[in-house]
């Protein structure tokens, strides 16, 4: 389970719940999924997607492994190399991706690529994401021979997100 606690700010209230998961690009089958199995309350109580937030409300969002079609990540921390950041906050980190290194493995042996290189960062930084251990899941991926800035999601819960600002070309609106 990942949880997210958020503070309604005055930008925020005045909006319903839905049309908040809207704007934060949740994907609809999410916002099904939390509605459906009740895993988000505002100052403690569960309350329909409809209620209208109020400055200073607490929004707490718990997502549940059944929500997303991203497979656990499962890569075997690997800290004999390290990859520059070049920015990182609680839900993603942007890589410089060198020539000739693997995004990730083609067979379970492999284990010296970007996301084991990562998954050893945030074992050894003691990194924690959406109130659990980090680990490193694939936003977009960059060929073994090309270098360049690669972003790396540190939960499941931002994947599809992550996914469709890319894909909607506002990634830098929202970063």
């Amino acid at each position: 389970m990942w949880t997210y606690h958020f503070k309604i700010d005055a930008v925020e209230a005045g909006k319903t719940i839905k049309e908040l998961w809207e704007a934060w690009y949740l994907p609809q089958r999410i916002r099904g999924a939390l509605r459906i199995h009740r895993t988000y309350q505002v100052n403690g109580q569960y309350v329909p997607t409809n209620y209208l937030l109020k400055q200073d409300d607490d929004l707490k969002i718990d997502f549940l492994a059944d929500f997303f079609r991203t497979s656990d990540s499962q890569y075997q921390p690997n800290t004999a190399c390290t990859v520059p950041i070049i920015f990182e906050n609680d839900d993603l980190v942007i890589v410089d991706k060198p020539a000739g290194m693997k995004m990730h493995p083609h067979s379970p042996t492999e284990q010296d690529t970007l996301l084991h290189y990562l998954a050893g960062y945030f074992k050894v930084q003691q990194t924690t994401s959406a109130g659990t251990v980090a680990r490193p899941y694939m936003i977009h991926r960059l060929d073994r021979e090309t270098s360049g800035l690669v972003i790396v999601a540190k939960n499941p819960v931002v994947v599809p997100i992550m996914n469709r600002l890319l894909a909607d070309k506002k990634f830098n609106e929202h970063i």
